[in-house]
């Protein structure tokens, strides 16, 4: 599946020129969960991401949500026909507030997990067009799992930078 996000954008390359289109298949995600991964993070892309499904096992596994999209959600099923200058609805967002990355953790065997539901996140591109909030989430995400939350809050304290809000005409 493939999310749907109203307010994010992708640049197009036009006859040389770059001009800012609505995509919301590049969702940039800005709701994160209490946890010491997500600490000091403002923003992430996750092009072409999927959400995550909560199942039932018989292990005692917690789940977490680190990553959540907005209130403007919506999800489509694959195969997709992408619609570059479509005039998109609201109706189009009706699946909100999807997970879209978590940790499941276990402590009774001391394993964890971070799932991420995109593998390009960390692609140059991305970070070098989107900021190093991605970047940060993976070394953060590793970092924890390694069991050095201290490092996690040392880098953070240094690192943070102040997001930039959109104001009406």
């Amino acid at each position: 599946m493939a999310k749907l996000i109203a307010k994010s954008l992708i640049y197009k390359l036009i006859k040389g020129f770059t001009e800012n289109i609505r995509f919301p298949y590049f969702p940039i995600i800005t709701r994160f969960g209490d946890h010491i991964i997500t600490n000091g993070l403002s923003s992430i892309m996750l092009p072409f991401t999927s959400s995550l499904e909560r199942v039932k096992t018989s292990t005692t596994y917690v789940y977490e949500p680190l990553a959540i999209t907005s209130s403007i959600s919506g999800t489509q099923n694959a195969p997709i026909a992408y619609r570059m200058h479509s005039n998109w609805q609201h109706r189009d967002f009706s699946n909100p507030n999807q997970h879209v990355a978590a940790l499941l953790s276990n402590s009774e065997n001391s394993s964890a997990i971070v799932a991420i539901t995109n593998g390009t996140f960390l692609n140059d591109d991305i970070i070098s067009m989107f900021g190093s909030d991605n970047l940060n989430f993976a070394i953060n995400s590793v970092e924890w799992l390694a069991d050095n939350s201290g490092l996690i809050q040392l880098r953070n304290k240094y690192n943070t930078f102040p997001r930039i809000e959109k104001r009406s005409d």
